[in-house]
């Protein structure tokens, strides 16, 4: 499976995610006056409905692991992707985190692997 499009504040990293490794979430946000009665009924307010994407990558580069953690480290980012609902969209994001593990140094450049992270729509 091949994602159409990613990119952090206008730079592509599409090439980056490992096929079938980016899911995708759609979250909605209730207000306090949600609740559920006594006999079971369900009485909502939604007051937001926001995304949510798990990203895992490639075997990177420690160059290409650093630009995409660079790319990551604002508060917030500009991401343009692929929403199976709403086509290819530009929205603000953010995340709170980055793993990888070490794979192995060829030729004098350490490589990691399954990079992952996730972003929440702002």
């Amino acid at each position: 499976m091949a994602v159409a499009v990613f990119k952090i504040n206008s730079v592509d990293y599409t090439s980056y995610i490992l096929a079938g490794k980016l899911n995708w979430e759609r979250n909605d946000i209730d207000g306090s006056s949600t609740n559920r009665a006594l006999d079971g009924t369900m009485y909502r307010s939604r007051i937001a409905v926001k995304r949510k994407m798990t990203i895992t990558c490639k075997r990177l580069s420690t160059e290409q692991l650093q630009s995409l953690a660079a790319a990551l480290s604002p508060m917030f980012v500009d991401v343009t992707y692929l929403d199976p609902e709403l086509g290819e969209v530009t929205k603000p994001f953010y995340s709170s985190q980055i793993t990888s593990a070490a794979w192995g140094t060829v030729g004098g450049t350490t490589y990691w692997d399954s990079a992952q992270f996730s972003l929440v729509e702002k």
